[in-house]
């Protein structure tokens, strides 16, 4: 069969955000990557009903359909970017790519990251595989996001809440117009490891740790406890480099405080932990307490507040110099990136019309002591029957190889 393809610019079907023209980019929100998500559906996608689809989703998710406009040189330092809603130039595009054999269909999204986190990228796909599956505008239920910056619906922040904490996570950025120092094809390249949890994997994992606490054992999530177990597993895997002292827990700022959970933009600041000494001892349990204390914390209004000025001040004085956001840990700090709640919520609705069969691929960057949690794809059997696994824990690390060896064989 020959190939063919084609490019279509797509522009919302109704007015969007009340005939508003351009929206203001907080300076939390001056982030240069771009992001990439791709489902497989196994179907041959209807084309025109997909493109009418995508136009009435542009209604809710307009900055899909928009350009970013920089400051003028004029512009007081601090001054965030601008969004144009624009269709001509959209700072999102969708790639369908058909596979008549295999009677399969990939959609690929990319999109700028500051028009929205995973969060608003699932709700927005998820708005699109509800209109395709021909649910009309009126009955969809879908709340319009809000188009505005996070720090408005936060308290004056006090910087002295900071005061002790290592906040370099939100400080950390590197040259937009140099390759990543881990990203030098001079230097050994990162390899990358995954591997799963069943679900009584980690509840027995949940309850060792917990019970390592004593009768008066603070409150602990399953996820606390798989990030201080990778955090153990990698100080025994690499004695090269100082232990891990800090772990930097990606954070959405939605419903924390008073701020909307249909805030759109990137919306996450980063949870540091209070400083971890591993003395060998307990430091399963050391670890997991001071992660669930650094999420409690950074979900605070003051301290929200102290750390989503901070980020957006460093982030303003980053662009003005050209630089992006590093999402490399520090040496001594894993940070943790973690879609386990988004994944087990949004992922059982976006299936454009095939629950419970189309699978879904978010990347992760490449980078050491960054920890990637997400939820594996459905997978078929051989009967033709599928099976969902949204109670597996599946885990992505990089490494350098012979660290990453050492971390399969435990230390």
């Amino acid at each position: 069969m020959p190939e063919s393809s084609s490019t279509t610019l797509i522009a919302p079907a109704g007015p969007a955000l009340d005939g508003l023209s351009t929206l203001p980019i907080d300076n939390l929100d001056v982030f240069g990557y771009i992001a990439a998500n791709s489902y497989i559906v196994p179907e041959i996608i209807d084309v025109e009903r997909f493109k009418d689809a995508l136009s009435k989703t542009l209604v809710l998710f307009p900055l899909y359909a928009a350009r970013s406009k920089n400051p003028s040189a004029s512009s007081p330092p601090l001054s965030p970017r601008k969004v144009v809603l624009d269709p001509s130039a959209p700072l999102a595009a969708i790639l369908l790519t058909t596979f008549p054999a295999l009677g399969v269909t990939s959609i690929g999204i990319t999109r700028w990251h500051p028009i929205g986190s995973d969060y608003v990228a699932s709700r927005f796909i998820r708005a699109l595989s509800r209109f395709y599956e021909g649910v009309e505008m009126d009955v969809l239920g879908e709340p319009k996001p809000v188009y505005e910056a996070a720090r408005a619906f936060l308290p004056t922040p006090d910087p002295k809440l900071l005061e002790g904490i290592d906040t370099s996570a939100v400080e950390a950025y590197y040259p937009a117009t140099s390759p990543h120092p881990q990203l030098d094809p001079s230097q050994p390249e990162n390899i990358r490891l995954d591997f799963r949890l069943s679900a009584p994997q980690v509840h027995q994992l949940h309850a060792a740790i917990h019970g390592l606490g004593g009768p008066n054992a603070s409150f602990l999530t399953k996820q606390d406890c798989l990030v201080a177990l990778v955090a153990v597993a990698t100080n025994t895997a690499d004695p090269s480099v100082p232990p891990i002292h800090t772990i930097d827990t990606i954070l959405d700022v939605r419903g924390a405080a008073a701020v909307p959970s249909e805030l759109s933009f990137n919306g996450f600041t980063f949870a540091p932990t209070d400083r971890i000494a591993p003395t060998g001892e307990n430091d399963y349990y050391a670890y997991a307490s001071a992660v669930r204390k650094s999420i409690m914390r950074a979900r605070e209004p003051g301290f929200l507040s102290a750390l989503v000025d901070l980020q957006s001040a460093k982030a303003a004085e980053a662009t003005n110099r050209g630089e992006i956001m590093d999402l490399a840990s520090n040496p001594g700090h894993m940070m943790c990136n973690s879609t386990l709640r988004l994944d087990s919520n949004m992922r059982p609705h976006i299936h454009f019309g095939h629950p419970g069969k189309t699978r879904s691929y978010v990347g992760t960057v490449p980078f050491l002591r960054h920890l990637k949690l997400a939820r594996p794809n459905p997978v078929e059997n051989a009967d033709g029957t599928w099976t969902e696994r949204l109670d597996v824990t599946e885990v992505t690390l990089y490494f350098q190889p012979e660290v990453r060896d050492r971390f399969k064989r435990g230390g």
